[in-house]
C-alpha cells in the first residue's frame, strides 16, 4: 500500500469516530434521549445497553459449568475419595500403634529375643532364596 491510502484510511477512521461522537453527544446530551425503558430501545441500542451481553456470556460459559464442576469435585471427589484416603490412613496408623505399643512394653528380654527371631528368620529367607 501507498503512504497516501494508509493516510487516507487513516483519516477516514478519525473522522468516523468523530463523527460517531458528535452524533451521541446531540443524541444524548443536546436531546436528552437516555430512556431507562428497555422497550424503546432499538435493536442495536439493547445490544448495547446490555453491554454486548458480554456478562451473560461468561456467566453461561464460564461461571456456571466451573460452578458445576467445583460441586461436583466438593461433593464426589473430596468426600468419597480424598476423605476415605485420608480416613482410611488415620485409621491404619491408629491400628498399627495400637499393634505396636502391646510389642513396646519395656522387657529387654523381649526386645533381644525379638531381634535374634528377626535374625533367624532373615537367614532362613536368604538360604532359600
Amino acid at each position: 500500500m501507498s503512504h497516501g491510502l494508509e493516510i487516507g484510511l487513516m483519516s477516514l477512521a478519525g473522522f468516523a469516530a468523530i463523527a460517531a461522537i458528535l452524533y451521541a453527544r446531540h443524541r444524548y446530551v443536546t436531546l436528552h434521549h437516555l430512556t431507562s425503558d428497555e422497550a424503546k430501545l432499538t435493536g442495536f441500542e439493547k445490544l448495547v445497553y446490555h453491554k454486548f451481553y458480554v456478562d451473560e456470556l461468561y456467566e453461561k460459559l464460564i461461571s456456571q459449568p466451573f460452578f458445576r464442576l467445583s460441586e461436583f469435585f466438593g461433593g464426589w471427589v473430596d468426600k468419597l475419595i480424598i476423605d476415605r484416603v485420608v480416613n482410611g490412613t488415620a485409621w491404619w496408623i491408629d491400628a498399627t500403634g495400637r499393634t505396636m505399643r502391646l510389642f513396646q512394653n519395656g522387657n529387654t528380654g523381649f526386645y533381644v529375643f525379638a531381634m535374634v527371631a528377626g535374625m533367624i528368620i532373615l537367614f532362613i529367607i536368604r538360604l532359600l532364596l
